[in-house]
């Protein structure tokens, strides 16, 4: 009896050790940090070569369990809703954390200075290390393949440093600004052909205002081809 009295007891002792729960500790920020580095790696915009979080706030005491971005992430300062357990009373609880994120990677950058109308190889583009969350600009602007380079114009001028974003691009020009050009002038059932100056580049069907030789005021001329618009009624 002295036996089943110690083998009922010892069972009962093993049943409570093992309705016990892992002890309650709450995560530091460095832990959660580290947690959402890895995190933020999956993110489209990544990979990334350096991940950096640093809480502005006051950090809530919970045995962090998991993180929900907002869904604009890409920026400096951001709210991450931190979910975990409350070492108090054992319930789950979320609490808006804000943090300063920074997100290094490489991105495509103008080596030298260049006016607008000029291929983009003029430019010298290069690889450089930039702070995403820094960007003043959506992420999906900056030019991430460089296959193409060799086809693209600057559509406006760029300065050394900065990013080169796809409103900076365009296919080359039919027509350049401040070069000669054919107008072809139909009228009438008649056609003229004459010489003039382009004041604006332009691409095929856009309308750009040329100076047609002789004239004392420009007209408004449909890009056709290369180097030739085309004026009509």
């Amino acid at each position: 009896m002295r036996l089943a009295g110690w083998s009922a007891c010892c069972l009962l002792a093993g049943m409570a050790l093992a309705d016990e729960k892992p002890p309650c500790k709450p995560s530091t920020a460095e832990e959660v940090e580290a947690r959402l580095a890895d995190a933020a790696q999956a993110w489209p915009e990544g990979p990334f070569e350096q991940v950096t979080w640093a809480p502005v706030s006051p950090w809530p005491s919970l045995m962090f369990q998991r993180a929900d971005f907002p869904e604009n992430h890409v920026r400096s300062r951001l709210p991450v809703g931190l979910t975990g357990i409350d070492c108090v009373s054992g319930h789950e609880i979320s609490r808006a954390v804000w943090f300063r994120l920074s997100l290094y990677r490489p991105v495509w950058v103008y080596g030298q200075a260049t006016g607008v109308d000029e291929p983009l190889a003029v430019a010298k583009p290069e690889k450089q290390t930039r702070d995403l969350a820094a960007l003043t600009y959506p992420v999906r602007e900056l030019v991430g393949d460089s296959a193409s380079f060799a086809s693209l114009w600057l559509a406006k001028p760029v300065d050394r440093g900065q990013p080169v974003l796809v409103s900076h691009l365009q296919p080359e020009p039919f027509v350049f600004r401040n070069r000669e050009v054919n107008v072809v002038v139909k009228a009438d059932g008649l056609r003229l052909r004459v010489r003039g100056k382009a004041l604006q580049s332009g691409q095929p069907g856009e309308t750009v205002p040329v100076m047609i030789e002789g004239a004392t005021a420009s007209s408004m001329a449909v890009v056709s081809g290369k180097g030739e618009v085309l004026i009509e009624p």
